[in-house]
C-alpha cells in the first residue's frame, strides 16, 4: 500500500550534536512545554493551528500544540509523535484535532484527541500519570497502558480494533473494556448498537502501521553513543528524535569535539539549509527543518 520511509545514501559533511544534545536533553527535563510533532507525511497533509485561522500544508517536522488540528486528503498519511515515542498515525481523508496537549503538576502528560473523521491507529506508551484519550464522535477511548488500537469513524458507525493492550470505551451504547484482539462495531439506532467480537482482520493500512513500528525497534536496537546515555529498557526514557538520527545518519568519535553525527546526504547539503522559520504563541520564531531527521538538531 506505501512506502515506509526514504533513505538517503553519499554521506557528505557532518554535524557536531554533543553539546547540543545534552543541553536539549536537561531542558525538556526542566520545561512545562509539551514536545509533539509531526513525525512523517507523505501526499497531501494540512494543519489548522487556532491562531491563524487557516489550512496550510504541512511539513515534517511541525511542531503539534492544543487546538491545532492536522488532516490528510486521499493519498495523504500521517504520523504525530510525542516525547515518549507513542504516536497517532491518521489515514487518508481524515482529520485528527489535538484538543488537550498538557502537563499536571505531577509531570504526567494529557493528550485529548478528536479524530472527526477517517481512521487512524494509536500507539501509545504511558507512564506515570499520563492520560491519553480519543474522542470519536460519541464516544470516548482511554488507553490503559501499552496500548495499540485503530479507530475507524464512517458516518456515525465507529470501529475499534486493539492490537495490543487495553482500551475503555464509554459511549451512550455501551460501556467496558476491549482486550486484546478484540473488535468493536458501534453502530447507532441498529439492532446491535454495540457489538463486540474477537479475531482482527488486518488489511493494508495495519501492515503499514507494524512497519513503521518494526522501524523503530530496528533503529532502538542499533544502540546509540554514550552522549545519549544509550537506548533505555523503557523506550519512555527515549530522546526524542534520536531514532531519526540512527536512521538517517551516522554518530561517530571526534578527539577534537567527541560525539558528533552526519547525516547520509550528498554533496553540498549543510545544516539549517533546507526548512523555514515560523512564529509559534509562546516560543516566537521556530526552525523546522524539511529534513526528516531535521527536529532534534
Amino acid at each position: 500500500m506505501k512506502s515506509t520511509g526514504r533513505l538517503v545514501h553519499h554521506a557528505s559533511g557532518y554535524v557536531c550534536l554533543a553539546a547540543a544534545l545534552c543541553i536539549t536533553a536537561r531542558a525538556q527535563e526542566l520545561s512545562h512545554a509539551r514536545i509533539v510533532r509531526l513525525s512523517f507525511t507523505e501526499g497531501a497533509v494540512t494543519v489548522h493551528r487556532p491562531d491563524v485561522g487557516e489550512w496550510a500544508t504541512a511539513s515534517v517536522n511541525t511542531p503539534i500544540q492544543e487546538g491545532f488540528k492536522v488532516a490528510t486528503d486521499q493519498g495523504g498519511f500521517a504520523e504525530i509523535e510525542f516525547e515518549n515515542a507513542s504516536t497517532a498515525r491518521i489515514g487518508q481523508e481524515t482529520l485528527l484535532e489535538f484538543t488537550q496537549l498538557a502537563l499536571l503538576p505531577s509531570g504526567g502528560k494529557v493528550n485529548h484527541m478528536n479524530l472527526v473523521q477517517g481512521y487512524a491507529t494509536f500507539n501509545v506508551i504511558l507512564e506515570n500519570d499520563d492520560v491519553y484519550e480519543v474522542t470519536v464522535g460519541t464516544s470516548t477511548l482511554t488507553a490503559q497502558g501499552k496500548t495499540r488500537f485503530r479507530a475507524d469513524l464512517d458516518g456515525g458507525t465507529l470501529q475499534v480494533k486493539v492490537f495490543k493492550g487495553s482500551v475503555e470505551i464509554m459511549s451512550p451504547e455501551g460501556t467496558g473494556t476491549l482486550g486484546k484482539n478484540t473488535v468493536l462495531a458501534i453502530r447507532p439506532g441498529t439492532d446491535q448498537p454495540f457489538e463486540i467480537s474477537q479475531g482482527i482482520q488486518k488489511d493494508n493500512w495495519d501492515e503499514w502501521v507494524e512497519d513503521r513500528e518494526e522501524r523503530t525497534e530496528m533503529v532502538r536496537n542499533m544502540g546509540t553513543p554514550r552522549v545519549l546515555g544509550g537506548f533505555p529498557n523503557n523506550t519512555n526514557d527515549l530522546l526524542w528524535g534520536a531514532m531519526d538520527l540512527m536512521y538517517y545518519g551516522t554518530w561517530f568519535s571526534d578527539p577534537n569535539y567527541g560525539y558528533g553525527w552526519m547525516p547520509r546526504v550528498g554533496p553540498g547539503w549543510s545544516p539549517y539549509s533546507q526548512g523555514r522559520w515560523v512564529w509559534y504563541p509562546g516560543w516566537g520564531y521556530t526552525w523546522i527543518g524539511y529534513e526528516p531527521w531535521g527536529w532534534l538538531p
